[in-house]
C-alpha cells in the first residue's frame, strides 16, 4: 500500500440538557496509586454499559484499543476501558485523580507522537461514543468522540450534507478537531474548530457541561485547538453545510515520474498562486516510496460540475497513473486517497510540519531536490518513505472565523501554509535515526525559505495536529498560552489532565 497520502488528519441551535455532576459510590472506595489498582476500582465502579480489558483479553477488544496506526505510537497499557456514557468518563477521571495514575485518551488513534494517545497506564479509548445525530432544523450534526471521520461522512452524504473534517480515510474526529483540523472544506469554511458549536465536557472534576460560545466563552475558546487540557470531550455538535457531487480524481491522486518534477512544481507555483475559487483543494507531493521517487497531487472540486481549467496544467502532464471522476459525496472523495491514516501497513512512521508564507518556484525546488537527495542516501528497505507535503489555501482562508475565536491559530491576520512532513521506516532500531530525518527535512525546509527565499517566519505559528512532541507550545499558540494557563487553573487545579500525554499548558 503507498504511504504517499498520509499526514494529511449557538444562539440558533436547539442544545440537549446535560447532567451534572453524578453521584458515585467513590467515597467508600479504599484508592491506591498503582495503575492496576486503579484498573480494578474503575471495573467496580462503572456501569454495565461499559466495560474494562486487561493485555490476556481474547475479545480483541484490548488489542484495538491500545492499536494506533503508527505502531512507534503505541504502548502497552496495565488495562483499556471503553466508557460508554459521559457519566462513567466521569466515574473513571475521579477514580485516576484520587489514585493519580497515569492515563491516555484515545480517539481514532492517528497521533504518531507516542504517549500522545497511548499510554503505560490506563488506556481509554472513546469507541462506545459513536452516534451521529442529524437536526434538520438546525442544520447541525452532534458526533461522538469514538468516530472517524468515514462514519461521519457515511451518515451525511446520503443527506445531502458536508462537515468540515479529515481529507484521508482513518483520521479521527477527536483528535482532528480539537488540534484545529485542515479540510478539504477549509478554502469555504475556516478549521474545523471554527465549525463547532459546542462540546460535550467532562471535566476534571467529573462536571458533565455542554462548552459553547454562550455557556461558558473562555472554556468554549481554548477547546478550539487546545487538545486534551481541561478534560474529555465526548461529543461534538457541528455545522453542516449543503453537499451535491463532487468532482473529484477518481482513484484521488495523479503520480508523477521524477523527470516531470520542474514541471509539477512550475504547476504547484501556478495554483498556490493564482487560484482563488475556494471550492478547489490540493495536496502535493515530493516523495520516496520503497526508493521510487514521486510527485503527486490529491485534489478535490467541491462543485457540481468540474472546474474551468483550474487543474489542466496537473492534468495535461504525462502520468504513471489517474483516474478522473464525480463522487456522490465525501466519503468516496477521502476513500479515493492512497493510504488510509488507520491501516499505516505496519510501517513506524512520524510527521512534522514546517510553515512557510508561500510556496514560490525556490522552496518547491528546494523540497523538491531535498527529496531526490535524500532517496540517494537513505536504504529503500530502512526507509520505506519519506515526503514533502505541500497545502496551499486561498489567501482568506482564517477570515471564516473572528480574530481571537480560538486558541490556535493565535493569529488570522496572515495566512500560513502547514506543510507536512512526513517519514516511514521498518524496524524500531531505526526510531532515532528516523526523528533525525524529519528534523532534518524540516529544519532544512524552514532555513532555506527563511534565509534564502527571504520569508520572514518570525511571526508564523505550527500546526498542532502535526507538531513533533517537542514542539514549544508558544510557537503553537503565541500569547494565547497565557489565557489557556488561566482557564486550565480554573476548570483542571489539581492538574490531573497533565497525567494524560500531549502538549501540556
Amino acid at each position: 500500500m503507498s504511504l504517499l497520502a498520509v499526514a494529511l488528519g449557538i444562539a440558533a441551535v436547539a442544545l440537549p440538557s446535560i447532567a451534572s455532576t453524578p453521584q458515585t459510590p467513590l467515597a467508600q472506595v479504599p484508592f491506591t496509586s498503582e495503575a492496576t489498582d486503579a484498573c480494578q476500582i474503575i471495573a467496580g465502579v462503572i456501569s454495565d454499559v461499559s466495560d474494562v480489558y486487561y493485555p490476556w483479553d481474547t475479545s480483541g477488544h484490548y488489542a484495538a484499543d491500545i492499536e494506533h496506526y503508527s505502531p512507534a505510537a503505541m504502548e502497552i497499557s496495565v488495562c483499556s476501558v471503553e466508557p460508554g456514557t459521559a457519566e462513567d468518563v466521569a466515574l473513571i477521571l475521579r477514580v485516576l485523580d484520587q489514585t493519580r495514575t497515569p492515563f491516555a485518551v484515545k480517539g481514532g488513534g492517528h497521533s504518531m507522537n507516542v504517549g500522545f494517545s497511548s499510554t503505560t497506564g490506563v488506556q481509554i479509548a472513546m469507541t462506545r461514543f459513536s452516534e451521529i445525530t442529524y437536526n434538520e432544523e438546525s442544520e447541525t450534526a452532534v458526533v461522538g468522540a469514538g468516530l472517524v471521520w468515514d462514519d461521519v461522512y457515511a451518515a451525511l452524504d446520503p443527506l445531502g450534507r458536508g462537515a468540515v473534517g479529515g481529507r484521508v480515510p482513518g483520521i479521527g474526529v477527536a483528535g482532528f478537531i480539537l488540534g484545529g483540523g485542515y479540510s478539504w472544506y477549509t478554502n469555504q469554511h475556516g478549521l474545523a474548530i471554527d465549525n463547532v458549536l459546542a462540546f460535550e465536557l467532562v471535566k476534571p472534576s467529573g462536571e458533565i457541561a455542554l462548552v459553547s460560545e454562550k455557556s461558558d466563552p473562555d472554556l468554549f475558546f481554548v477547546l478550539k485547538g487546545g487538545h486534551n487540557n481541561y478534560g474529555i470531550v465526548t461529543r461534538f455538535t457541528l455545522k453542516t453545510y449543503p453537499q451535491g457531487k463532487l468532482w473529484i480524481p477518481q482513484g484521488g491522486h495523479a503520480f508523477y515520474s521524477a523527470d516531470l518534477f520542474d514541471r509539477f512544481s512550475d504547476a504547484l507555483y501556478n495554483f498556490s498562486e493564482n487560484t482563488t475559487d475556494p471550492r478547489a483543494s490540493l495536496i502535493g507531493t515530493y516523495s520516496s516510496i520503497k526508493g521510487k521517487l514521486l510527485a503527486s497531487i490529491f485534489m478535490a472540486y467541491l462543485g457540481p460540475s468540474p472546474p474551468n481549467g483550474i487543474f489542466n496544467e496537473f492534468l495535461d502532464m504525462p502520468m504513471l497513473e489517474s483516474n478522473i471522476s464525480t463522487r456522490k459525496g465525501m466519503l468516496p472523495l477521502i476513500q479515493t486517497a492512497a493510504s488510509n491514516a488507520s491501516d499505516y501497513n505496519g510501517a513506524r512512521a512520524l510527521y512534522s510540519t514546517t510553515p512557510v508564507e508561500e510556496y514560490t518556484p525556490g522552496v518547491l525546488a528546494f523540497a523538491a531536490e531535498g527529496i531526490k537527495n535524500l532517496s540517494a542516501t537513505l536504504s529503500p528497505e530502512d526507509f520505506t518513505m519519506f515526503a514533502y507535503y505541500l497545502e496551499p489555501f486561498v489567501p482568506d482562508y482564517l477570515s471564516h472565523a473572528s480574530e481571537n475565536s480560538s486558541a490556535f491559530p493565535p493569529s488570522r491576520k496572515t495566512r500560513i501554509l502547514p506543510t507536512a512532513i512526513g517519514v516511514g521506516w521498518s524496524s524500531p532500531f531505526l526510531d532515532d535515526q528516523g526523528m533525525e530525518v524529519i528534523r532534518d527535512l524540516g529544519d532544512a525546509l524552514s532555513a532555506y525559505a527563511s534565509d534564502v527565499d527571504g520569508q520572514d517566519l518570525s511571526g508564523y505559528y505550527i500546526y498542532p495536529n502535526y507538531a513533533l512532541a517537542d514542539v514549544r507550545m508558544e510557537d503553537m499558540y503565541g500569547e494565547n498560552l497565557e489565557k489557556m494557563r488561566e482557564v486550565r487553573e480554573r476548570v483542571d487545579p489539581t492538574r490531573l489532565m497533565a497525567l494524560a500525554g500531549g502538549f501540556k499548558v
